[in-house]
């Protein structure tokens, strides 16, 4: 629930996380060893996966919800500090990556986002539908896999754009 949460700007500046690059011949440990740049393919993978993964997770934390997300005369409902209910933030952040999934589509044919904006398209995004929100959730989760071991970076190169700079290094 952070604000403005998305995977490859939080992940390549709020925290320093490690992965493996090559490096003259030999793979280094970005963080520890020697500095390393995330390359561009990686960064175009890591922001399509992370929307692909955040909507599943917000899917998978909307079907645990009980809370009501209208009241009697439709408005979203609010608490008595004014924030919304669990239920109602998690449905606005699933129709904003729904958004953000069109968005990319509609820059790049990526045809797990296709079938994600069809597993979305049915839902109401109302509390109280626990199986079809759970259903929805794994299978993004599961097209999130598929698309990270079967499509390449460089193919979706058209998003950059779409793609925030790392967040700073807040020292952690």
């Amino acid at each position: 629930m952070s604000d403005d949460f998305e995977l490859y700007s939080w992940y390549s500046g709020e925290v320093r996380h490690g992965f493996l690059i090559q490096n003259s011949e030999k793979s280094v440990k970005s963080h520890t060893e020697e500095l390393q740049p995330i390359p561009e393919a990686r960064k175009r993978m890591m922001f399509v996966c992370g929307k692909l993964l955040h909507l599943g997770h917000t899917l998978r934390a909307l079907a645990l919800c009980s809370d009501p997300p209208v009241d009697k005369s439709g408005l979203p409902i609010r608490l008595k500090s004014g924030a919304y209910t669990m239920g109602v933030q998690h449905a606005m952040t699933a129709r904003s990556l729904i958004s953000d999934l069109e968005r990319i589509q509609s820059m790049v044919e990526i045809p797990q986002i296709n079938t994600a904006l069809g597993v979305v398209a049915g839902l109401s995004f109302i509390t109280g539908e626990q199986p079809a929100m759970a259903a929805a959730s794994r299978e993004l989760l599961r097209l999130a896999d598929e698309f990270e071991k079967t499509v390449q970076g460089d193919d979706v190169r058209s998003i950059d754009s779409l793609i925030p700079a790392a967040r700073r290094n807040r020292g952690h």
